[in-house]
């Protein structure tokens, strides 16, 4: 390892490289540490469900005039609407 460390590298990854290759256990146990910090992070904050569910514009509208108009439930099968051209059917 020393002839690799001895060596000129121009670049500051070839320095970080070395470091690196020097210090394997060191760079594994701070890999595993801040994985484990952060997926613990992750668990501790929780999901967001507090989550509105409208949608904008002309289309909330839209939902709107249709849940108005016709039964809709929450968790109900949904109601299907059907629309044909002006023109009867062939």
């Amino acid at each position: 390892m020393a002839a690799i460390d001895s060596q000129f590298t121009p670049f500051f990854t070839g320095h970080i490289a070395a470091w690196v290759r020097r210090h394997r256990k060191r760079v594994l146990l701070a890999w595993l540490i801040i994985a484990v910090v952060l997926i613990g992070a992750c668990f501790s904050v929780g999901a967001n469900e507090d989550l509105e569910e409208t949608l904008p514009r002309e289309s909330g509208e839209a939902l709107k005039l249709l849940q108005d108009r016709f039964d809709f439930r929450e968790g109900g099968a949904p109601t299907r609407l059907l629309f044909s051209p002006i023109r009867p059917w062939p």
